[in-house]
């Protein structure tokens, strides 16, 4: 039977501060595909037992045609669970 899913959780930043943050999180390695200059970067972490796949990537540009891009590349490679675009948080 063919596994649903390849990644547990697949992360998406558009800005360099929070590309920057989400990388403080795990020892990530990149990985890249043929025919495709984006760089991934990919990292586990175990726990109770179990072991746990990321993958991160950083959007070429803002902008929603840059991010479903992105996403869509994402989701084609990793088949993540979970798609969890991240948010920096701004305080007025």
């Amino acid at each position: 039977m063919k596994q649903k899913y390849l990644t547990d959780v697949a992360l998406i930043s558009v800005t360099n501060t929070e590309f920057a943050a989400v990388n403080h999180f795990y020892d990530w390695r990149a990985k890249t595909l043929d025919n495709d200059e984006q760089i991934y970067d990919v990292a586990s972490f175990e726990r109770d037992g179990k072991t746990y796949t990321l993958v991160h990537a950083k959007a070429a540009e803002m902008g929603m045609t840059a991010a479903g891009t992105t996403a869509m590349k994402v989701i084609y490679e990793f088949r993540p669970r979970y798609l969890i675009n991240v948010f920096r948080q701004c305080r007025s």
